[in-house]
Order: C-alpha cells, then structure tokens, then sequence
C-alpha cells in the first residue's frame, strides 16, 4: 500500500516503511491511481482536491478519463464548494471541481462526536463514474 501525507516526519516514515507501507513524498502524492486508491483528505484546501482532479480527469484525454474512476476521495463535499461560491459554476477557484459533479457519487458521511460535534462535518465519500 502507498500512503503520503504532508506531516509525516522521518519517525512517521521509519514506522510506516517497516509495517509494509510504500511512502511517498508530498511532492509526489498525487501520483497517477492506476488501480482503486482511496484519497483520505478530511478538510483539505479546495486547490488540493483540483489537484487531484487534475490528475485523473483531463477532458481531452480519454486515458486520463478513465483514471478518475479509480479515485475513492473521502474530503468535503464538492457540492458544498459551489453552494458557497458566490460566482457559482463560473469561478475558476472550483472549474476542475464543478467540471466532475456530473461523474461523482458522493455518498454523505454520519459523524456522532459528542466532545467535537462538527469535528469531520461536511465530509463524504466520492466515487467516480464514467
């Protein structure tokens, strides 16, 4: 399995290499899914998750078409991005995201934290069809 994640320090990695994990640098982390990966990104910046998209839904590229579709995302729900948009579907800020909502599935997570009430809100599961 490849794991990634900005804050690993050289502990992190120590310990992750020696349970079997591949990890990756920042840098790379967005790296083509070439086989089902899940994207476990809770509260992300919105331009970390066009990032992703960019990755693996080119428009003018079939191949890359095809790649979205191996991307489980569990972020914040893309719909949520457009309705708080105050230029809607035409800010650039969310192209890349608004140009997927009609090939994703997002399904609403349930979270019960009684110490954190909104801890992990607005979170869902993205899956991509083609």
């Amino acid at each position: 399995p490849i794991i990634s994640d900005p804050v690993f320090n050289s502990c992190d990695n120590e310990l992750l290499k020696s349970l079997g994990f591949n990890v990756i640098s920042h840098k790379e982390n967005f790296f083509e899914a070439n086989k089902l990966t899940i994207f476990f990104m809770p509260h992300c910046d919105k331009n970390l998750y066009t990032n992703l998209i960019d990755t693996h839904f080119n428009k003018n590229n079939s191949n890359n078409n095809c790649l979205l579709q191996n991307v489980i995302l569990f972020g914040n729900s893309f719909h949520s991005y457009l309705d708080r948009s105050i230029k809607g579907e035409n800010d650039p800020s969310i192209r890349s995201i608004v140009s997927v909502l009609p090939k994703t599935v997002e399904l609403q997570t349930e979270t019960e934290f009684t110490l954190s009430p909104n801890a992990l809100n607005d979170m869902n599961i993205h899956c991509f069809i083609n």
